[in-house]
């Protein structure tokens, strides 16, 4: 199927299509419920893969997140 005819069945722009498959743009809860309905498949798979791809890019970078320390649990306990 050609991302012309994809994006004609979903009902969104060649160019939607084309970002998402170059991995440009993110799933979005509208574009998963469309692909789920097109596919016979459930929006909430194609929103855990974009959510495990969002995941992975974060890890990607520890630095950001070196400064995050653990709250003890007497201070989480208060």
């Amino acid at each position: 199927m050609t991302q012309a005819k994809f994006s004609e069945s979903l009902g969104v722009s060649r160019l939607s299509v084309s970002e998402l498959l170059l991995e440009k743009r993110s799933m979005t809860p509208e574009m998963a419920v469309r692909v789920a309905k097109l596919l016979n498949t459930t929006p909430e798979s194609w929103l855990r893969m974009q959510e495990a791809v969002d995941i992975w890019e974060v890890r990607q970078n520890p630095e950001k997140l070196a400064g995050i320390k653990p709250l003890s649990p007497k201070l989480l306990a208060a």
